[in-house]
Protein backbone atom coordinates (compact mmCIF):
# COMPACT_ATOMS: atom_id res chain seq x y z
CA UNK A 1 0.00 0.00 0.00
CA UNK A 2 1.01 3.57 -1.05
CA UNK A 3 -0.77 6.57 1.10
CA UNK A 4 -0.98 9.97 -0.61
CA UNK A 5 -1.90 12.54 2.26
CA UNK A 6 -3.03 15.89 0.75
CA UNK A 7 -4.60 18.91 2.42
CA UNK A 8 -8.31 17.58 1.41
CA UNK A 9 -8.24 14.11 1.44
CA UNK A 10 -6.10 10.61 2.15
CA UNK A 11 -6.65 8.16 -0.41
CA UNK A 12 -4.91 4.47 -0.24
CA UNK A 13 -3.20 3.42 -3.63
CA UNK A 14 -2.28 -0.37 -3.83
CA UNK A 15 0.59 -0.90 -5.95
CA UNK A 16 1.19 -4.83 -5.62
CA UNK A 17 4.89 -5.79 -4.85
CA UNK A 18 6.06 -2.18 -6.15
CA UNK A 19 8.82 -2.78 -3.77
CA UNK A 20 9.92 -5.99 -4.18
CA UNK A 21 9.79 -5.64 -8.13
CA UNK A 22 11.78 -2.46 -8.10
CA UNK A 23 9.37 0.04 -9.50
CA UNK A 24 10.68 3.73 -8.79
CA UNK A 25 9.16 6.13 -6.50
CA UNK A 26 8.95 8.31 -9.44
CA UNK A 27 6.52 5.66 -11.12
CA UNK A 28 4.43 5.51 -7.83
CA UNK A 29 4.30 9.63 -7.96
CA UNK A 30 3.03 9.75 -11.27
CA UNK A 31 0.87 7.07 -10.99
CA UNK A 32 -0.53 9.17 -7.71
CA UNK A 33 -1.04 11.97 -9.43
CA UNK A 34 -2.62 10.59 -12.31
CA UNK A 35 -5.06 9.36 -10.26
CA UNK A 36 -6.05 12.77 -8.81
CA UNK A 37 -6.19 13.74 -12.40
CA UNK A 38 -8.61 11.45 -13.70
CA UNK A 39 -10.91 11.40 -10.44
CA UNK A 40 -11.09 15.36 -11.45
CA UNK A 41 -12.35 14.25 -14.70
CA UNK A 42 -8.81 15.26 -16.79
CA UNK A 43 -8.48 13.52 -20.52
CA UNK A 44 -5.73 11.20 -21.06
CA UNK A 45 -4.06 13.44 -23.62
CA UNK A 46 -4.19 16.21 -21.20
CA UNK A 47 -2.56 13.96 -18.46
CA UNK A 48 -0.32 12.51 -20.54
CA UNK A 49 0.90 16.12 -21.59
CA UNK A 50 1.22 17.03 -17.79
CA UNK A 51 2.93 13.74 -16.41
CA UNK A 52 4.86 12.97 -20.12
CA UNK A 53 3.41 9.81 -19.94
CA UNK A 54 2.43 8.00 -23.32
CA UNK A 55 -1.87 7.48 -23.64
CA UNK A 56 -1.51 4.22 -23.87
CA UNK A 57 0.64 3.41 -20.61
CA UNK A 58 -2.28 5.87 -18.79
CA UNK A 59 -4.95 3.70 -20.15
CA UNK A 60 -3.39 0.75 -18.62
CA UNK A 61 -3.12 2.62 -15.27
CA UNK A 62 -6.93 3.34 -15.81
CA UNK A 63 -7.52 0.00 -15.72
CA UNK A 64 -5.21 -1.01 -12.63
CA UNK A 65 -6.07 1.45 -10.56
CA UNK A 66 -9.95 2.09 -11.91
CA UNK A 67 -11.37 1.76 -8.19
CA UNK A 68 -9.03 4.00 -6.62
CA UNK A 69 -10.41 6.51 -9.24
CA UNK A 70 -13.40 5.47 -8.81
CA UNK A 71 -13.23 6.09 -4.70
CA UNK A 72 -11.38 9.60 -5.10
CA UNK A 73 -14.12 10.82 -7.55
CA UNK A 74 -16.88 9.46 -4.69
CA UNK A 75 -14.63 11.44 -1.91
CA UNK A 76 -14.49 14.50 -3.89
CA UNK A 77 -18.22 14.74 -4.57
CA UNK A 78 -18.99 14.01 -1.15
CA UNK A 79 -16.93 17.16 -0.53
CA UNK A 80 -18.72 19.20 -3.50
CA UNK A 81 -22.30 17.79 -1.98
CA UNK A 82 -21.67 19.00 1.86
CA UNK A 83 -20.53 22.33 0.72
CA UNK A 84 -23.59 22.60 -1.55
CA UNK A 85 -25.73 21.21 1.53
CA UNK A 86 -23.94 24.09 3.91
CA UNK A 87 -24.74 26.86 1.23
CA UNK A 88 -28.41 25.92 1.00
CA UNK A 89 -28.76 25.28 4.20
CA UNK A 90 -27.60 28.93 4.53
CA UNK A 91 -30.12 30.37 1.80
CA UNK A 92 -32.63 28.68 3.60
CA UNK A 93 -31.43 30.48 6.82
CA UNK A 94 -31.42 33.87 4.81
CA UNK A 95 -35.13 33.29 3.42
CA UNK A 96 -36.23 32.32 6.71
CA UNK A 97 -34.85 35.85 8.13
CA UNK A 98 -36.38 37.65 5.74
CA UNK A 99 -40.26 36.34 5.73
CA UNK A 100 -39.62 36.84 9.21
CA UNK A 101 -38.98 40.54 8.81
CA UNK A 102 -41.94 40.63 6.24
CA UNK A 103 -44.69 38.61 8.44
CA UNK A 104 -43.52 41.35 11.46
CA UNK A 105 -43.36 44.41 9.05
CA UNK A 106 -47.35 43.10 7.47
CA UNK A 107 -48.42 42.10 11.33
CA UNK A 108 -47.95 46.00 11.70
CA UNK A 109 -50.00 47.47 8.53
CA UNK A 110 -53.92 47.46 8.59
CA UNK A 111 -55.60 46.29 5.26
CA UNK A 112 -58.23 49.52 4.92
CA UNK A 113 -56.67 51.07 1.94
CA UNK A 114 -56.46 47.46 0.10
CA UNK A 115 -59.17 46.80 -2.57
CA UNK A 116 -61.88 44.87 -2.05
CA UNK A 117 -61.80 42.48 -4.78
CA UNK A 118 -57.85 42.39 -3.62
CA UNK A 119 -58.73 41.25 -0.36
CA UNK A 120 -61.50 38.70 -1.79
CA UNK A 121 -58.30 37.00 -3.86
CA UNK A 122 -55.82 37.10 -0.58
CA UNK A 123 -58.94 35.12 0.92
CA UNK A 124 -59.37 32.36 -1.26
CA UNK A 125 -55.33 32.33 -1.58
CA UNK A 126 -55.13 31.76 1.94
CA UNK A 127 -58.06 29.40 2.38
CA UNK A 128 -56.95 27.19 0.07
CA UNK A 129 -53.21 27.61 1.30
CA UNK A 130 -54.22 26.59 4.50
CA UNK A 131 -56.81 23.46 3.14
CA UNK A 132 -53.40 21.83 1.65
CA UNK A 133 -51.69 22.45 5.26
CA UNK A 134 -54.26 20.73 6.88
CA UNK A 135 -53.45 17.20 5.62
CA UNK A 136 -56.06 14.33 7.14
CA UNK A 137 -53.95 11.79 8.84
CA UNK A 138 -54.69 8.21 7.98
CA UNK A 139 -54.94 5.35 10.17
CA UNK A 140 -54.62 1.55 9.73
CA UNK A 141 -54.84 -1.37 11.30
CA UNK A 142 -53.30 -5.09 10.68
CA UNK A 143 -56.48 -7.39 10.25
CA UNK A 144 -55.82 -11.04 11.67
CA UNK A 145 -52.66 -12.95 11.29
CA UNK A 146 -55.41 -15.75 10.19
CA UNK A 147 -57.19 -14.21 7.67
CA UNK A 148 -57.22 -15.31 4.06
CA UNK A 149 -54.30 -12.14 3.06
CA UNK A 150 -51.64 -11.80 6.16
CA UNK A 151 -50.93 -8.80 4.89
CA UNK A 152 -54.14 -7.06 4.02
CA UNK A 153 -54.50 -3.49 6.29
CA UNK A 154 -57.65 -1.73 6.87
CA UNK A 155 -57.58 2.23 6.62
CA UNK A 156 -59.61 4.78 7.07
CA UNK A 157 -59.67 8.99 7.95
CA UNK A 158 -60.17 11.01 11.39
Amino acid sequence: MFALEDSHFCILIKFENAISIGVRMEDLDKKQKFVELRAKGKSFVKISEELEVSKTTLIDWSKDLADEICNLKAIEMEAFREQYKISRQHRIQLYSEQLGAIREELSTRKLNDVPTHKLVDLLFKFSDIISREDVQPVFSKAVHPFAFNEHKTESWTA
